[in-house]
């Protein structure tokens, strides 16, 4: 309580942000981890998306955090030194942040996707929502933007462990392909590299299961 006090003192913006916001509930830290330290975040913990404003203390920048299963990454629209301009930045934003982690579509579909027919392709269907110890996560229905210009179209993440099979559009190259974690260690793969949706679905009825049973086994050995 003490600690919560103190930040709410330090930072009078906190104090007008509302307790739920676009299906996410507000949480006051204040720990350090590191040299970051974790000022407020938006958790919907059943859905496993946080947004978290932090500040640096290498860097001196607050900045927003995004944690969408397990992909994380900090938003470069919202990294700067001075505090009222960051605020500045929030309260433009923020909602806008919220909305989007908790559906990528509330701003419409990109355009490309559905040039290309992700949002309509069904193949994936054909696999079970939980399979070894993976559960289905992203869907190509709600394609998910990632910082470097791809989007997550299908996720099967095991959360226990920080294990995930990730197919991914980059819809700069117009290329279609996989990304592997076992234990959030990157695991590299071309063996889905396809331009088009039915060349993906071949490559994926071939091999995923196998590949999840390799990553289960390569998992259970890290934490042996």
């Amino acid at each position: 309580m003490e600690e919560r006090e103190t930040l709410l003192a330090e930072w009078p913006y906190l104090t007008t942000l509302p307790a739920e916001w676009a299906g996410f509930s507000l949480q006051l830290s204040g720990a350090w981890q590191g040299a970051v330290r974790e000022l407020f975040s938006y958790q919907s913990k059943c859905n496993k998306r946080q947004i978290t404003v932090v500040f640096d203390k290498a860097t001196k920048d607050y900045m927003l955090r995004w944690d969408v299963g397990l992909h994380s990454y900090y938003d470069m629209n919202y990294i700067h030194p001075d505090r009222d301009k960051f605020e500045q930045c929030l309260v433009a934003g923020l909602g806008r942040v919220l909305q989007l982690a908790q559906d990528p579509l509330s701003e419409g579909k990109n355009a490309l996707l559905q040039q290309k027919g992700i949002y309509d392709w069904r193949g994936y269907q054909q696999f079970p929502e939980k399979w070894h110890g993976f559960e289905r996560f992203i869907t190509p229905d709600k394609a998910f933007p990632l910082p470097n210009g791809a989007y997550a179209i299908l996720d099967y993440s095991d959360f226990a462990t920080g294990s995930q099979f990730l197919v991914l559009y980059n819809q700069l190259r117009n290329m279609l392909y996989a990304e592997k974690k076992v234990a959030r260690t990157p695991v590299a793969t071309i063996e889905f590299d396809a331009q088009e949706l039915a060349a993906l679905e071949v490559s994926l009825t071939k091999g995923l299961e196998r590949h999840l049973l390799l990553m289960r086994q390569e998992a259970a050995a890290k934490q042996a």
